[in-house]
């Protein structure tokens, strides 16, 4: 998810002189559309098919698996109005204000027992994730500074020797409680979110291009959303073969296994995903597509 966060940040930014009090308001009403609305459609469809009572499944877990959406809506929101005053008073508080909304990630340490408001806003994965969205921001904002940063190849070494070091450490029994969480939770997903991009901007000529894999991968990231709002209607029992993937030998099959299957899920996820999005009504009512 912070790869997703961190993309989402990056194609969100736009240039504190739109940020009118006007636009804020209507930059709001579509991402309410786009993303409230269809979360909270599957959410209660998801859970009345799984004859659950959607009150109480509310109550105890807010929108469940499907808390993406409204976390992401939640992150827009900070940073519009973020933007939004420093439009109004002063350019200079953007920096200060994206480093204190980076600050509430400290929150999820002291809150062992969740409150209901901060099950039913999914305040721990809003605020485990927001640095990651606040970091898109900036890589969006200031493209010069970090396009040289991620082209460098010092940068991407580092990244990926990191994420190995610290997906080995965290494994390890002797691991210390802290240590596990700075790692897992800082150090892994940060070098990951690094390594990722940097490869996508040293491969960005290609990703461009009119290749199959190019076009297909494009198309496929446009649909993201309605894939992660429609998969988890298609995820098979697989239960069955656990017993036959208990060894670690058999990595390889494991990692085939999961290949098919995701693409498998995620084909007829497009298809779902093509026939809602056919009728202007329907893509607009269960998957908030606001067409110009």
């Amino acid at each position: 998810m912070p790869l997703f966060f961190f993309l989402s940040g990056f194609v969100s930014y736009k240039p504190l002189e739109k940020w009118s009090f006007l636009f804020f308001i209507d930059y709001i009403k579509r991402k309410s559309v786009q993303l409230l609305l269809p979360t909270y459609l599957f959410f209660v469809t998801a859970t009345v098919i799984n004859s659950g009572d959607v009150l109480s499944c509310f109550y105890n877990t807010g929108v469940n698996k499907y808390w993406f959406g409204q976390a992401l809506f939640q992150m827009l929101v900070v940073y519009g109005i973020i933007s939004a005053l420093c439009n109004r008073f002063s350019s200079r508080l953007f920096i200060p204000l994206l480093f204190m909304a980076c600050l509430t990630r400290c929150l999820c340490f002291f809150v062992d027992h969740e409150p209901i408001f901060y099950r039913v806003f999914v305040l721990r994965e809003t605020f485990m994730n927001m640095y990651f969205f606040i970091f898109g921001l900036l890589v969006s904002k200031y493209k010069n500074i970090f396009a040289w940063i991620f082209c460098n190849e010092r940068v991407r070494g580092i990244a990926i020797f990191t994420f190995i070091v610290c997906m080995i450490y965290i494994y390890q029994p002797y691991a210390y409680g802290l240590l596990v969480k700075l790692s897992d939770q800082f150090l892994l997903r940060v070098s990951g979110v690094i390594f990722v991009f940097s490869l996508f901007i040293k491969t960005g000529q290609y990703w461009n291009g009119n290749q199959f894999i190019a076009r297909l991968s494009n198309f496929i990231g446009k649909r993201t959303f309605d894939i992660y709002l429609i998969h988890y209607f298609f995820i098979p029992d697989l239960s069955f073969v656990f017993p036959y993937l208990n060894c670690k030998q058999e990595i390889a099959i494991e990692i085939l296994l999961a290949l098919s299957v995701s693409i498998v899920i995620m084909a007829f996820c497009l298809i779902v995903s093509f026939v809602l999005r056919s009728n202007r009504l329907t893509g607009l009512c269960i998957l908030g597509i606001i067409k110009k």
